[in-house]
């Protein structure tokens, strides 16, 4: 054998290298260097047993004649697999289960987060009973996700769990008393944690009970209030902290990320001062149409800091192109021009009408291109259906380093006379090489000559193309334009309704993937 095969950390890559996304096809090949020999059988058990979407898979890990799954009554109405006992465990029987669980670093990596959909076997709760009085249950988990389809998520942390996420939608009211027991057990865990994730969707009275909101809500507050080593915290919930929580968040010392909803937005902004933030590198705020103005506010009330990434999603909010200018000058006035790496402003709706039509949309985006180091640009909600070619080039010469950018205009096909043709596309080939996504509405025709001086030197990494609803004229000129400019581009993503235009991308993309190969890259 090489003598490198016998350093463990190679070996692990190697295993995780065959894992890959954690499809079948590769959890079969991790699966068989297992039963390759000694020497990969312990890093790639390693690997297949570091995540699981629930506990289910070591529970059935136990001997056969103590377990069955039924078709018994579970939670609600509808009869659903259940995993049950079938006599009570003995300390034999956990051999095989405490070796495995060993293993686990992530518990509910899989489970879908959002969805209200049931898992397809559920546990029966006097499994969990059982489970409680057990020590340590997963000794080295490290990032805990808890939700509706992983219920008692206190039994998985460890003293080694760093990342605690609970992601719930509001239908499943039986889940706050459980929340509330997680935060209190995470408390004793406090001083290891270093992230935490608090996500509630659904209507602020949906647990059944608002003394059940109000205990999630002091529970979250004082489990916050005994963190000390948090570096990101997530909060994107109705869920309300107290004025002690908010303020113990402003004085953690390697707080590098925080992503907020209106409520403690609101907080921050009223109740305590927050100039001193100077840590700061990732800033998310989620809003309703309420709290959108608040918004430049808060990034004005701040110290100039070296902030790299900002998000901002308004929940039916309509901002004026003031407003949008107000955000940008206050991005400008406190943000590193050299630090901003990455921007994010989502709105549900446009820009109010009664602006818009006496603002140009490069208007809104001109602010931004001092920000010469942004590699990701996300703006929805805005109409960009006025931009011009020369308006496109501007962009593309300002943001040298940009990786993704999309500019999703929510409204509707462009139209045929539209001055945003391909000529926009040669403008990020010539000046944004390290792109590799783009949304982007075009009239997919071009007017002059190829350049020549570009085919085939062409060295961006644009992989994908979104241009919704955009027209095209010729698909087959399209085609050979696309690949000679990208030339590791693979697909166009179109989402028009109108049949002829779908057909001719769908031309276009016939092309790109049968011509992807023999591109010299």
């Amino acid at each position: 054998m090489h003598p490198c095969l016998q350093i463990s950390e190679i070996l692990t890559l190697i295993c995780f290298e065959v894992y890959g996304s954690g499809d079948r096809k590769d959890k079969s090949d991790a699966l068989s260097l297992v039963k390759t020999c000694r020497t990969f059988k312990e890093p790639a058990l390693e690997v297949l047993w570091s995540r699981l979407g629930s506990i289910l898979p070591l529970l059935m890990l136990l001997p056969g004649d103590l377990w069955t799954i039924t078709r018994a009554p579970a939670s609600g109405r509808e009869k659903r697999p259940t995993f049950i006992f079938k006599r009570y465990p003995e300390s034999a029987d956990w051999l095989l289960f405490d070796k495995f669980a060993t293993y686990v670093r992530v518990i509910g990596e899989f489970v879908a987060k959002w969805t209200m959909e049931p898992p397809q076997t559920v546990i029966d709760l006097e499994v969990y009973h059982l489970l409680e009085g057990r020590q340590n249950l997963l000794p080295n988990s490290q990032t805990v996700i808890f939700d509706s389809h992983v219920p008692y998520g206190r039994l998985y942390i460890s003293a080694r769990t760093r990342a605690l996420e609970v992601l719930i939608h509001s239908e499943h009211f039986d889940s706050g008393m459980n929340i509330c027991s997680l935060f209190g057990y995470a408390s004793s865990a406090a001083c290891f944690i270093t992230h935490l994730s608090v996500g509630i969707s659904g209507r602020r009275l949906g647990f059944g009970s608002g003394a059940i909101l109000t205990d999630m809500e002091n529970s979250l507050s004082r489990l916050i209030c005994e963190l000390r080593n948090l570096e990101v915290l997530k909060v994107a919930s109705q869920l309300r902290l107290t004025h002690e929580a908010v303020g113990h968040i402003l004085s953690l010392p390697n707080l590098r990320a925080l992503n907020f909803s209106v409520p403690i937005l609101q907080a921050m902004k009223d109740e305590i001062d927050i100039s001193g933030y100077s840590r700061l590198l990732e800033l998310r705020l989620h809003c309703n149409e309420l709290g959108a103005p608040c918004f430049p506010e808060l990034i004005t009330s701040l110290n100039p800091f070296r902030l790299e990434e900002i998000k901002f999603t308004a929940t039916n909010g309509r901002m004026s192109a003031s407003d949008f200018h107000a955000v940008h000058a206050a991005l400008r006035q406190k943000c590193s021009h050299e630090a901003l790496k990455s921007i994010e402003l989502s709105l549900t709706n446009s820009i109010h009408e009664n602006t818009a039509q006496h603002t140009s949309s490069f208007e809104v985006l001109e602010p931004l291109l001092s920000f010469h180091n942004l590699t990701w640009i996300s703006i929805t909600g805005v109409s960009f259906n006025d931009l011009t070619d020369s308006d496109v080039e501007r962009l593309a010469v300002s943001w040298p380093s940009l990786q993704y950018l999309n500019l999703d205009s929510h409204t509707g096909p462009l139209q045929l006379d539209s001055s945003r043709s391909l000529t926009a596309l040669l403008s990020f080939a010539t000046h944004c090489q390290q792109l590799k996504r783009l949304k982007l509405q075009i009239h997919a025709k071009y007017d002059g000559d190829y350049p020549r001086d570009l085919e085939g030197h062409s060295q961006i990494q644009l992989g994908a193309i979104d241009a919704a609803s955009s027209p095209i004229d010729d698909p087959n000129f399209v085609a050979s334009f696309l690949r000679k400019l990208f030339p590791k581009l693979m697909i166009v993503q179109s989402s028009t309704s109108d049949r002829q235009m779908t057909h001719k991308w769908g031309i276009v993309n016939d092309f790109l993937r049968n011509t992807l190969n023999t591109m010299t890259i």
